[in-house]
């Protein structure tokens, strides 16, 4: 297993060629004026991403909160029975 700083230095070594450090493809440049600055980073996204893998990753995370949300409206569902 690769240590936090051999992973980071192979990450940025990736960013510097271009490419994913996940999946190799190519990295896209985000063209929005706010890309990047932490106020607008979820609304907007980072300044340089892997289109694929921004992509499968919201679609996981969309899964989880589907999931969460369905485990919660069960408990709402058994407390108002009560």
């Amino acid at each position: 297993m690769m240590g936090r700083d051999a992973f980071e230095q192979a990450k940025i070594a990736h960013e510097a060629n271009g490419t994913c450090w996940r999946c190799g493809n190519s990295l896209v440049r985000n063209p929005h004026p706010d890309a990047g600055k932490p106020s607008s980073l979820l609304e907007v996204g980072a300044t340089v991403v892997c289109i694929p893998c921004l992509v499968s990753d919201r679609h996981h995370w969309a899964g989880r909160a589907q999931a969460a949300e369905a485990k919660l409206d069960a408990v709402r569902e058994i407390l108002n029975d009560q």
